[in-house]
């Protein structure tokens, strides 16, 4: 999948890495506890198209919280929710992606401002795109922002209903419409 998706990259395409898939768009992952389980090796090398590096730490170190805020620079706002054991920090030299988005350098920028932390989240570098925020995606704006190019948002019909209604939540709904007994429900697998 690595070749395909660094193809991808380079001929134009849109990439979105969410949580694992943000980790694994970075240039190494590092498991020196082995969280992920036994290795070969420490540290992976991983897809290098954005310059971050993710250390995986134990579950007890993991961080599990709701999350607000807006695209950056669209100022979209997204919601969502934070579910990891990586900290992923940017590698600080300078860096240009040449070999991977059609011979251009290009800008490093942030991809999320969240309302109650005062330091972005998530990057953006060219068409690859990369964040920590489950849920970004049940936005039909936020989709349109991180997925369509520029010139496709043009011409993009805008959706009457902005946030998609979670499936489970939807089944959850329609079995309680129907007169499911929670209580009793609840009984028969023991919570």
């Amino acid at each position: 999948w690595s070749t395909f998706i660094q193809k991808h990259a380079a001929s134009g395409g849109t990439v979105l890495g969410i949580c694992g898939g943000y980790q694994m768009l970075g240039q190494t992952i590092d498991d020196p506890t082995a969280a992920e389980g036994q290795h070969k090796e420490k540290e992976d090398k991983a897809i290098g198209l954005l310059p971050i590096v993710t250390t995986l730490e134990p579950a007890e170190c993991k961080i599990v919280r709701p999350q607000r805020g807006k695209l950056i620079p669209s100022n979209i706002p997204v919601e969502g929710f934070e579910l990891h054991c990586g900290r992923s920090k940017k590698i600080e030299e300078e860096y240009t992606s040449t070999k991977l988005l059609n011979a251009t350098p290009c800008e490093i920028q942030p991809l999320l401002d969240f309302d109650d932390d005062d330091k972005p989240e998530g990057m953006i570098v060219g068409n690859v795109k990369g964040t920590y925020l489950h849920g970004l995606l049940r936005s039909s704006r936020a989709r349109e922002e991180l997925l369509l190019t520029e010139e496709r948002r043009k011409n993009f019909p805008q959706e009457e209903v902005d946030i998609i209604q979670d499936p489970l939540d939807k089944l959850a709904d329609h079995l309680v419409s129907c007169g499911l007994d929670c209580d009793t429900l609840k009984d028969m697998i023991g919570i």
